[in-house]
């Protein structure tokens, strides 16, 4: 017995072990809180997503992808908090995958949060959102920025779900 199980005792030197190498770790619930500068430190990476703006931040292209360090639960709810969506692709499916699993919400306003239920995702460490029509500002006329932009993400939260 090492000198630091002896004093934190067997118990919490398993509990720390478990939070430092993933034990449990898709059990956890997670947040991706799009309003601040910087990722979790459950993020592996991010692709597809513009920079922080105070609101939240823009999917940029076809593709928005946040990679996480540990695999997702294979069931969880997926709570996404949107700010709108821009320009042809309000009002139109936009597509969510976890894994092999895949949703649609549309996005029809400002300000809102969709439910979506994921189960039997298997070994998948992503959410990926796929955006129907990506475009810029310049494209519509509004301004001179390029980013191909298709939803403005506030939020997402991971939410594990027990049963089967």
């Amino acid at each position: 017995m090492s000198m630091y199980s002896k004093a934190l005792g067997m118990t919490s030197v398993l509990l720390v072990a478990g939070l430092l190498y993933g034990c449990g770790d898709s059990q956890r619930v997670r947040v991706v809180d799009f309003r601040q500068q910087s990722y979790p430190a459950d993020v592996a990476s991010v692709s597809g997503i513009a920079g922080h703006e105070p609101w939240g931040r823009w999917t940029d292209g076809t593709r928005a992808v946040l990679q996480f360090k540990k695999t997702l639960p294979s069931k969880f709810q997926l709570k996404l908090q949107t700010a709108r969506a821009f320009g042809p692709n309000a009002g139109v499916p936009i597509v969510v995958r976890a894994g092999s699993i895949q949703k649609e919400f549309t996005v029809s306003g400002m300000s809102q949060l969709f439910l979506l239920d994921f189960e039997g995702v298997g070994n998948a460490n992503s959410i990926e959102f796929v955006i129907p029509e990506p475009t810029s500002p310049r494209e519509l006329g509004e301004s001179e920025d390029s980013r191909k932009l298709g939803l403005g993400l506030v939020s997402l939260t991971i939410e594990p779900r027990r049963g089967t």
